[in-house]
């Protein structure tokens, strides 16, 4: 350490001693902030019923709030403070009211419905507090009866609103004795008064009546998500998923059904939406948020395929990164061109040829934390930055966090920035190969101590010059990364890991990562 610290003083004392100009002095003195990569976990998506004509979005993120974006080439704007957004809801009159909901919350605090009727510049909160909130359902007649449900689960009361958000109260009778996992208007309420609601362990119910009386269709057992055609009048068309992500098909308003060959992740949250043409171009897609994209039915729902996955193989294609997609928003009042967005855990993604290809739309969201950064040696110009964000919330607590990371690459010195990952744990150092120029290789170390034993993170390797990557080292929390300076004949990189009950201490791999011993354990390391 003397012998580093020494080193340090002489190199230290020659520079100050070294001649220079005052502008050289200043320059080299002078720091310059950098915009930092945008993004963030993305809930929820509420697209204009006139987009075509105003280029209008809403994104409602995790404890960041609601964004809103008018135009295919400006930044997004934040709107509202910094809620916890679950949902959002747009009016089917917007262009006339200017009307926009949010519902925010966590379970250790309670939710709220906040209404905008100025395209979200200012907000009014609704005079009742929830216990509990899963989302919000507005009628398609909203600019003649103002009627808006939220429903929830775990026993909790659904509550309706028939002017406008203001005021919600409880609802008696049939919904009284159950929680909703989903609720859905006819697309042709004002006429046919027929709604939709599914219930946790029991199936679909179909409401011919505005909800007043309801009986059970022939869907029956537990589901997670629902749709339901846009030319419902004449095809009576319904598309559901079970709890398993199996996709369930009606073409008889939900009298019997079919069960199409897809079947979406099971165990995250599953969307489902038809395009707004769907009379004519068939146009249906679904995604999971724990699959790596989204699907795309052109048929109706009875043939499916992936939409824009990325593939590693083919990174310059364009597919979309790190999958995680929480929902889907397909622009409507047009013949289907293909513009579709998506709410994902790294921030929005928007494709203009229905899904083929994606390329992300985060410019002015969110700045993410940026916990370590680090330049491509001999390219100051290319940095690999680690960042944290909020998606998750410890238990124990209910506090809410940055326990969620990704990895984001700039070419630019820091001007523009792109993600080159899903959702990762917190991201805690990163690293590039002395000889990147040649073996275009870098490690990153992630990881999360959480409760209940709850651990996880791990080593992450790119080859290809940050392109893709792999986890090498899993289901650990790392919490710092060396590279040797000699690794293009060594390969040898160390890391310092922990899980939730001992600290795992010093791992050394001499072979670039693929392998790893321990050689200084129960040492503590940062």
């Amino acid at each position: 350490m003397k012998n580093i610290l020494w080193g340090f003083t002489l190199a230290l004392i020659l520079a100050l001693a070294a001649p220079a100009s005052t502008a050289d002095t200043a320059s080299a003195n002078a720091w310059q902030p950098l915009a930092g990569p945008n993004g963030g976990s993305v809930a929820a998506l509420a697209i204009s019923p006139n987009y075509p004509t105003d280029l209008t979005l809403f994104a409602g993120l995790r404890g960041q709030g609601v964004y809103r974006f008018t135009s295919d080439v400006a930044d997004w704007q934040s709107v509202s403070p910094g809620w916890h957004v679950i949902d959002l809801a747009i009016s089917p009159d917007y262009t006339n009211d200017k009307t926009i909901l949010a519902l925010s919350g966590l379970w250790t605090t309670g939710y709220t419905v906040h209404r905008s009727t100025d395209r979200g510049e200012t907000w009014q909160d609704a005079s009742t507090h929830f216990a509990n909130a899963l989302g919000l359902a507005i009628s398609p007649n909203f600019a003649n009866d103002q009627t808006i449900y939220l429903y929830a689960s775990s026993g909790a009361p659904s509550y309706i609103s028939t002017d406008g958000g203001a005021a919600f109260t409880p609802l008696g009778g049939w919904f009284a004795a159950r929680s909703l996992s989903a609720l859905a208007f006819s697309p042709d309420f004002a006429h046919d008064q027929t709604l939709f609601a599914l219930v946790p362990f029991e199936g679909l119910y179909r409401s011919p009546d505005g909800g007043a009386t309801w009986s059970l269709t022939g869907l029956t057992g537990s589901y997670t998500a629902l749709a339901i055609s846009p030319d419902f009048a004449n095809d009576q068309t319904l598309i559901a998923t079970d709890t398993g992500g199996q996709l369930h098909l009606s073409n008889d308003g939900g009298g019997t059904w079919t069960t199409p060959p897809l079947i979406i992740g099971a165990g995250g949250r599953h969307t489902l939406h038809f395009s707004p043409t769907f009379a004519s171009d068939r146009v249906i897609m679904a995604a999971s948020s724990v699959d790596p994209g989204p699907y795309r039915s052109a048929d109706g729902g009875l043939t499916w395929a992936a939409a824009g996955w990325y593939d590693p193989a083919d990174p310059s294609n364009k597919g979309l990164i790190g999958g995680s997609v929480f929902d889907l928003a397909l622009a409507p009042i047009q013949d289907w061109s293909g513009t579709v967005y998506a709410a994902t855990s790294i921030g929005v993604a928007r494709s203009a040829y229905s899904g083929d290809s994606w390329y992300q739309r985060n410019r002015g969201l969110p700045t993410l934390t940026t916990r370590t950064i680090a330049a491509a040696p001999g390219d100051p110009d290319l940095l690999l930055a680690g960042t944290s964000f909020h998606e998750n919330m410890r238990f124990d607590s209910g506090e809410p966090g940055e326990y969620d990371g990704s990895l984001q690459v700039s070419t630019t010195g820091g001007t523009d920035w792109k993600t080159v990952t899903g959702r990762l744990e917190r991201v805690q150092a990163v690293a590039f190969s002395p000889d990147f120029a040649n073996d275009e290789t870098a490690f990153a170390a992630a990881g999360m101590i959480g409760q209940h034993g709850y651990v996880d993170g791990g080593v992450y390797r790119s080859t290809d010059g940050l392109d893709n990557w792999e986890e090498v080292f899993s289901d650990t929390a790392v919490s710092a990364l060396a590279v040797s300076p000699n690794y293009a004949h060594d390969q040898t990189v160390w890391m310092a890991a922990a899980t939730y009950i001992e600290n795992l201490g010093v791992h050394r791999s001499q072979d670039g990562g693929s392998s790893w011993t321990p050689i200084a354990p129960t040492i503590h390391a940062d």
